[in-house]
């Protein structure tokens, strides 16, 4: 392939989903909540917390550069206003490993995931809440300033505005419905969202100009059935994705993060609850664990459409596969640099490509039974074994040019 030298080859994990234990997060509540609509708790989940430096180490060994990884905010601010220094110091860890592997980390500052005393404000809806957010990202970069290399402010907003406050999806979500419709609740959010982003932004050049900062986008490659003007014209892709292209303009990388492409006609097999109709695919289509079309060049795709509009360098922040068939993994992993591959060879500014996930973990309503890892993990003897999907993918990570192209 032709990715150059200073191509980020990583993969991605968020702090709830592996670290365990994180009994302040809205989540763990929204696990033990009755009629929340959860599958099961995430308990220990891998570990991660504590076996962090083993498993930054597997990831060096696998032959990749960088890890995307996240720092808690209700580990950092468990109450209001009171800030665990032991959490930051444990963060500031964690960022030392990577460097001492040669890994080059990516934090997230927000996964989906809030401080239970957010939640009970009203999450995103409370119009204190940038600012809150703001607060956290500036002690953020103050405390471990010298350790940051690149920061993602928020992962995938739209979709927490959406899927969360739209339908319930995250705990502050569920709380807002029952008290107002999921559309109201999504207009809400939005500006909200846009706002926590820039604040953050500023905030944390403010401490570390140094830093590398964006967002990270959940986007779809769409299939509709009209002319390419319909694609402006779809309600759902405006709500979901357009409208926060926004946020991108003056960052220094746009995270696209993209596992499939959607079709937008009403079709019968594996419809979704998206806008105001059935968005689906058509029957006999291939799909994965989580419902999802296989189908790999969505990414490509993905990255041509937001470079196109936005202009930014680009960071595949999460792209993967949930599937218990480690070969289909693997089919999927070489489908997704080839289309890649074919951005980079057309000029487009791709510096980075994380695979999601490290490992096997905790998938939010969905629990632990689909399996997006590069890594297995026995959540009894928390044994971390290798697939080879990941041995093939650090391979292919390793074998790129050792110069800069030309």
């Amino acid at each position: 392939m032709t990715f150059d030298r200073g191509f980020l080859w990583g993969a991605a994990t968020a702090a709830y989903q592996v670290e365990g234990g994180n009994i302040a997060s809205d989540w763990w509540e929204f696990e033990h909540t009755l009629d929340a609509p959860i599958s099961e708790p995430a308990g220990d989940s891998v570990d991660h917390y504590h076996r962090f430096e083993e498993d930054i180490k597997l990831l060096a060994d696998l032959g990749l550069n960088a890890y995307r990884f996240g720092i808690e905010w209700s580990r950092i601010e468990p109450e209001i206003g009171e800030i665990s220094y032991a959490a930051i110091d444990h963060y500031r860890k964690v960022l030392e490993a990577c460097h001492r592997y040669g890994v080059t980390p990516m934090v997230t500052l927000m996964h989906h995931s809030i401080p239970r005393w957010l939640a009970h404000k009203g999450g995103f809806l409370l119009d204190d809440a940038p600012g809150y957010f703001a607060d956290y990202s500036h002690l953020i970069a103050t405390e471990l300033s010298d350790q940051l290399r690149y920061v993602m402010t928020i992962n995938q907003p739209n979709l927490d505005a959406n899927l969360g406050y739209r339908y319930g999806k995250t705990y502050a979500g569920w709380l807002a419905l029952q008290r107002m419709s999921g559309d109201e609740a999504a207009e809400r959010v939005h500006p909200n969202y846009f706002a926590a982003h820039s604040e953050s932004v500023a905030a944390v050049r403010a401490s570390a100009p140094h830093v590398q900062i964006g967002v990270g986008l959940s986007i779809e490659s769409w299939v509709f059935d009209g002319s390419e003007e319909e694609l402006q014209k779809q309600k759902v892709v405006k709500e979901w994705e357009d409208d926060y292209y926004k946020c991108t303009i003056g960052d220094d990388y746009v995270g696209v993060q993209t596992y499939s492409r959607k079709w937008a006609t009403p079709l019968v097999a594996g419809q979704i609850p998206i806008g105001s109709k059935g968005y689906g695919y058509p029957e006999g289509s291939r799909l994965t664990s989580m419902g999802y079309e296989f189908y790999p060049p969505s990414i490509g795709e993905t990255v041509r459409r937001i470079y196109e509009l936005t202009s930014t360098p680009i960071i595949v922040t999460e792209n993967g596969i949930g599937t218990d068939d480690d070969n289909e993994r693997i089919e999927y992993i070489d489908g997704a640099l080839a289309s890649l591959e074919s951005c980079v060879d057309d000029g487009i500014d791709v510096r980075g490509y994380f695979h999601w996930s490290l490992m096997d973990n905790f998938e939010w309503n969905a629990g632990y039974k689909m399996r997006f890892g590069l890594i297995d993990v026995d959540r009894r003897t928390f044994k971390r074994t290798p697939k080879p999907s990941a041995i093939h993918y650090g391979k292919l990570a390793t074998r790129q040019p050792s110069i800069d192209k030309n």
